[in-house]
């Protein structure tokens, strides 16, 4: 039973109906229609047959002319009913399809972006890509075509019925044959299938490789190593020619032998037919000889079509098995579930958080034994020397990876679970501006639908709104064209308004030195515009240009992964010689 379950049919089969959604009851209709239109289409060699045999045997004459029009009326009439089934049908199927693929690749696309950073981190962007696509490709394939199985399956049904009740003898061998041929056919795909995943796996190297140039184009073209970089392609996109010549070979092999003895089966059957006729010294009509042929034809051109279906399955199975080595690592909690922080907290603290970016148990820790807390609504500095731990701290604290230890309290509750249970209170706006290949508006928004006047908001609180109105198009300018060329600080800016329309609806807004490149005047301006802008959220911001730090209600002093010194900017300056010496040192840079 398990290996039926398995087979590519019906594997790809439950595929289909387990991401239809709501549309199964379509899928289920529209298969109703298929076998209606197929059984209808089946009987147009018996009508046909009528048609010779009455010709026959009542030769043609003027009086026998409106029965034997009366019998074509009948094969027309038959291709209309058809159509009545078939063609609704296939509509039916083509839009169900569309659904399955999008059910799959959105089940795919969610699951990848619940992984955790590590694992997007071990795993090339290129290769997950191209292992979605082909395997939404795939189901959508196997979705599109799946009247051909039901239509294949009933036109054999059909024809060896006939082909029984005409001769049951001859029939017999068409039988045996059919199954001979399909297990020689079956054998040869036993040897496709682990050819098919080796060159799926081959061509997810190769995706990976085109990935890295074409994101690089740009380090590439510096170096001049346009050739040696096309010449490494080359050579990856080559990599599974070896396997891929292998499966060509068997599978016209498979196509060989599976004609070869379909066309034996039709020969036989219709020969062995006429034998057993003139022998017993029967009648024999041209008609049941024409029901005969079709019938054992179309038996041969159904087995060769399903062979056809069938390879295809394999490679589609293959394909889809290929983009769930990407489901497997899925994480239970799904996007969409409740991770937020209670409606009216009103504190919030971490302690003992321990941390280290090495599995083993007696790594070197990143972060030691980090306490922290705050109220809600509280605008709090992290601040520290290059190597300190503050990246860290904000990457934990917005769940990005997962810590050694920690104790985390609301409201002076004990929770049960680390960042990620209140992961969807929380954003983390990063300093290394990601800026994609589109318009401006598409870069702040990321194609969700916002009203200028939103955008705008948020442009104005990232001092970006000035930079907008000077381009060509505004906000519509795209990225690369002509004209735009923004400079480091102001790719800051833009990836800012960004992060604070996205953080629209957290409560706490995590800020990585997303200024870092912005000039001194527009640097105060941004944080006295966020943080009159948004009273209510608590804002974790690490800071690197200390003269920022007397906006901020307390301040913690991070070295060595610890955290050594905290309190608002005069409490540090009189009681912390840590920070004495950072201060020191800041002031003198500014001097000079």
């Amino acid at each position: 039973m398990k290996g039926i379950l398995n087979s590519p049919v019906v594997y790809l089969w439950r595929k289909m109906y387990e991401y239809a959604g709501n549309r199964k009851k379509n899928i289920n209709l529209a298969t109703f229609m298929f076998v209606m239109a197929t059984i209808v289409v089946a009987i147009q060699p018996v009508v046909f047959a009528l048609f010779l045999n009455f010709v026959q045997k009542n030769d043609l004459t003027k009086q026998n002319l409106p029965h034997l029009f009366l019998i074509l009326l009948l094969l027309v009439a038959t291709e209309l009913v058809f159509w009545v089934f078939w063609g609704p049908a296939r509509v039916i199927e083509q839009k169900s399809a569309f659904a399955v693929r999008k059910n799959y690749k959105e089940y795919l696309l969610k699951g990848v972006m619940a992984l955790s950073l590590p694992w997007h981190a071990d795993h090339h962007s290129g290769d997950t890509i191209d292992k979605i696509e082909k395997g939404s490709l795939s189901i959508f394939y196997f979705s599109m075509e799946s009247h051909n199985f039901i239509s294949a399956f009933l036109k054999l049904l059909i024809s060896f019925s006939v082909l029984a009740y005409f001769s049951l003898y001859p029939s017999l061998i068409v039988i045996v044959i059919s199954i001979f041929t399909f297990y020689i056919m079956f054998t040869y795909d036993k040897k496709l299938v682990p050819g098919y995943r080796v060159v799926n796996r081959l061509e997810n190297k190769t995706a990976a490789k085109v990935y890295d140039v074409i994101s690089n184009i740009t380090t590439v073209i510096i170096l001049r190593i346009e050739n040696l970089v096309f010449k490494s392609i080359s050579k990856s996109i080559d990599k599974p020619l070896g396997q891929f010549n292998e499966n060509v070979l068997n599978n016209e092999k498979k196509w060989f032998w599976a004609s070869i003895f379909g066309q034996i089966s039709v020969a036989l059957m219709v020969g062995l037919y006429l034998f057993l006729g003139v022998k017993a010294g029967t009648e024999i009509l041209i008609g049941s000889i024409y029901i005969l042929y079709s019938y054992a034809s179309r038996v041969k051109d159904t087995f060769f079509s399903f062979a056809l279906l069938y390879s295809n399955s394999e490679k589609w199975k293959a394909s889809i098995h290929n983009a769930e080595e990407i489901s497997k690592d899925f994480i239970q909690a799904e996007l969409s579930e409740n991770k937020h922080l209670p409606r009216n907290w009103s504190s919030l603290s971490v302690r003992n958080l321990s941390f280290s970016y090495h599995e083993s148990d007696d790594a070197d820790l990143h972060l030691d034994e980090v306490n922290i807390s705050f109220k809600k609504g509280e605008k709090i500095a992290v601040i520290g020397e290059s190597g300190g731990g503050k990246t860290t701290f904000l990457k934990l604290f917005r769940g990005l990876y997962l810590p050694k230890t920690i104790v985390l309290e609301i409201d002076d509750k004990v929770q049960n679970n680390d960042f990620n249970s209140i992961s969807d209170s929380i954003s983390l706006i990063p300093q290394d501006p990601e800026i994609f290949a589109t318009t401006i508006r598409e870069n702040i928004t990321l194609g969700v639908e916002y009203s200028d006047e939103e955008i705008s908001k948020y442009t104005d609180l990232s001092a970006f709104t000035d930079v907008a109105t000077r381009l060509p198009k505004g906000l519509e300018s795209n990225i690369v064209e002509k004209g735009v060329n923004l400079s480091g600080g102001e790719k800051q800016r833009l990836a800012l308004a960004r992060g604070l329309l996205a953080s629209k609806d957290k409560d706490i807004v995590l800020l990585d030195e997303p200024t870092s490149s912005v000039d001194f005047h527009n640097e105060l301006k941004i944080y006295e515009n966020i943080f009159k802008a948004m009273p209510e959220k608590t804002i974790i911001s690490s800071i690197h240009r200390l003269h920022l730090l007397s906006l901020f209600d307390n301040i913690y002093f991070f070295k060595d992964g610890k955290v050594v010194a905290n309190g608002n900017l005069d409490q540090l300056k009189s009681e912390s010689p840590d920070f004495q010496k950072l201060w020191e040192k800041y002031l003198k840079t500014q001097n000079q």
